[in-house]
């Protein structure tokens, strides 16, 4: 196997368990078996990573897996917390989307492993794989803050209409429109209700920017989520364990790949301390955002930086936000939202004016957690009160500690205008104070929850889908097919194709 040179001892998470090693030490050169030309580094373990290494894998090919991670885990924007609040809580995708659930990867997998009885010791419900499905995930009550509750039947049927008209317009601007993919935002005529609902639905909730940053284009190819089905066990668990297909001695955390450098021959990649790896490809898996901020370094012999089409497509796929507000509560909050007439799983969404819009996820699979959401604009101006650092480095505690606080703060507010002073009352006299902000924001092995094209730019993901150079390949939601962008699906199939994509290059030597 193609090795590292000059690699300290390199360890991978093992899911759910300890930590295995694996030394490197042999050096890259003639007479490694097999040649440095047949291996591919893969740059990220998230799903897309974990997916290319499976296929690699499958393949008998060699390959090197490669996890910029500070702490040791792996899954990437897919990870569960299994202890903060007593269940599992997807820190960050959490639903399975599809239109027909037996065409969806992720969904095979889960059907496949109950069927099994797989991961019974090792899992929250062992092994039982109990899932809910949210249906469409239309927003049960819909509050104005002080102007009340909109009543029931207006929310089951005026709102249904709303949205289909907008992708009605959408699908017209697309199909029969001038000049082409202009932002939905231009398409709204009247932001009042139900429109204006419809708009946090599609926007700030779906595809993580507000209406004016949505292209038209990229909404029209989006996949139909006709189900959406939530995972008792965790979306980041299935990444996990799925990650157990991955050899000890190919998946290395906290290796940071800072340069990657092709030639007519091949690849090498270099690491944050200072290790070379050659490779004949090389899978780059992760996000928009990081590969904007040059937290690696591109070239191809005395070119530096990518390819103008490929340095283009990245500037025009930016990352949209979507953060969460966990916010775990007493008894007493479990029962006031009953006696509302808000059932477990309820989608219930807060609408303001000024856009600062909550939508709160009720109790999934936990009667003490609730869920809030914010989106787009609203999100970043939470995150951005956080200093993004460099990849390796701990953002300021101080500044993620305060805006947590101001998260909870504002997610009980909102709670407490919805049902009564007294909830947040309770909230506060129980402790109820157990929550945070989600970090995709400023964390900088992100640096956003997932890509949103500009309005103008759809063409951004196929060309981001083009190797650059012959032989660096990129992987991940952001260039997703079938309208699977933004999904964890989606970016595990994307590894999965890329690989194969990669294997075909290598075995015909272009």
């Amino acid at each position: 196997m193609a090795t590292i040179r000059r690699a300290p001892a390199l360890t991978r998470r093992s899911v759910l368990g300890g930590i295995a090693s694996g030394a490197v030490g042999l050096a890259v050169g003639p007479g490694c078996s097999p040649k440095p030309r047949d291996n591919v580094v893969i740059v990220g373990a998230g799903a897309a990573g974990i997916g290319a290494a499976l296929t690699l894998q499958e393949a008998g090919r060699p390959y090197h897996l490669f996890e910029a991670a500070s702490r040791d885990k792996i899954g990437g924007r897919a990870f569960t917390d299994m202890t903060s609040f007593g269940a599992p809580f997807d820190v960050g995708c959490a639903w399975i989307h599809a239109d027909e659930l037996d065409k969806n990867s992720m969904m095979r997998k889960v059907v496949e492993w109950k069927d099994q009885g797989k991961w019974k010791s090792e899992t929250f419900d062992h092994g039982q794989w109990d899932t809910h499905d949210c249906g469409a995930l239309e927003f049960d009550d819909v509050f104005y803050g002080s102007c009340g509750r909109v009543e029931k039947d207006k929310v089951t049927s005026e709102l249904p209409a709303a949205e289909e008209k907008l992708k009605e317009a959408i699908k017209q601007k697309v199909e029969h429109g001038q000049p082409g993919d202009v932002a939905v935002g231009q398409l709204v005529t009247d932001w009042r209700w139900p429109t204006d609902v419809a708009a946090t639905a599609m926007g700030q909730m779906d595809a993580a920017v507000d209406l004016y940053n949505l292209s038209t284009a990229d909404s029209y190819a989006t996949g139909d989520y006709k189900h959406n089905v939530l995972l008792k066990n965790g979306y980041g668990t299935v990444i996990q364990l799925l990650a157990n297909g991955v050899p000890s001695d190919r998946l290395f955390a906290r290796m940071q790949v800072t340069q990657i450098r092709t030639s007519a021959s091949g690849v090498t990649v270099t690491t944050h301390d200072g290790s070379e790896i050659e490779a004949g490809a090389v899978i780059v898996t992760v996000s928009t955002g990081v590969l904007a901020n040059n937290a690696i370094r591109f070239s191809d012999g005395c070119k530096e930086g990518l390819p103008e089409e490929h340095r283009n497509a990245i500037d025009n796929l930016p990352m949209g936000l979507l953060a969460k507000i966990p916010l775990l509560v007493p008894d007493c909050i479990h029962d006031a939202l009953q006696k509302a007439h808000v059932d477990d799983f309820g989608n219930v969404l807060t609408q303001r004016s000024d856009l600062q819009n909550i939508y709160f996820l009720v109790c999934p699979y936990n009667p003490n957690l609730i869920v809030g959401f914010v989106g787009g604009d609203f999100a970043w101006s939470l995150a951005h009160k956080v200093p993004v650092v460099p990849q390796g480095r701990q953002p300021p505690r101080k500044a993620v500690e305060k805006v947590g606080r101001e998260a909870v703060a504002l997610a009980k507010d909102r709670l407490a205008d919805l049902f009564g002073c007294d909830v947040k009352a309770q909230c506060d006299a129980a402790g109820a104070d157990r929550g945070f902000l989600t970090d995709w924001g400023w964390n900088p092995l992100t640096r956003g929850a997932y890509a949103a094209p500009r309005p103008g730019h759809f063409a951004a993901r196929e060309a981001l889908r083009m190797p650059a150079y012959k032989r660096i390949y990129f992987a991940g939601e952001a260039v997703a097919d079938d309208g699977w962008h933004a999904t964890c699906h989606g970016a595990y199939d994307s590894g999965r194709k890329v690989a194969h994509n990669v294997i075909a290059m290598l075995d015909n030597k272009v």
